[in-house]
């Protein structure tokens, strides 16, 4: 029996921190959920999550240095999908830049969340 995918969910709304980790935990992960840096980064070094899913406006910080901190402490061990209604080009080349691994426009459905969840990197432009 193979391990359940661990994804921690990092997003200020909590009714859709609880909707995403509705969706996920009925794909069969294990989910935890953080709304701000501070906590995902205690998250992340206490549960090793294999993917983290990290809104990019979060208040009084940004998904952008949320990603940064993943990516320091546990570099490619944990993928990072950057999620956001900001979808610019821009927005998603920096995302890609400080080391999201993936980026997902919202609004987005289910099977995209699942796809961005479970996708490999996308690759640099």
């Amino acid at each position: 029996m193979s391990r359940a995918t661990t994804v921690l969910v990092v997003d200020s709304d909590p009714n859709l921190r609880a909707a995403l980790a509705r969706l996920l935990a009925r794909r069969g992960c294990r989910v935890l959920v953080a709304d701000d840096r501070l906590r995902a980064v205690e998250l992340a070094a206490a549960h090793a999550p294999d993917v983290a899913l990290v809104e990019l406006l979060l208040p009084g910080q940004s998904g952008f240095r949320v990603t940064a901190d993943l990516k320091a402490r546990h570099g490619d061990a944990v993928r990072v999908v950057v999620a956001s209604a900001v979808a610019s080009e821009s927005h998603r080349d920096y995302a890609l830049a400080t080391g999201a691994d993936n980026f997902l426009p919202k609004p987005f459905t289910a099977n995209q969340l699942y796809a961005a969840v479970s996708a490999a990197p996308v690759p640099a432009a």
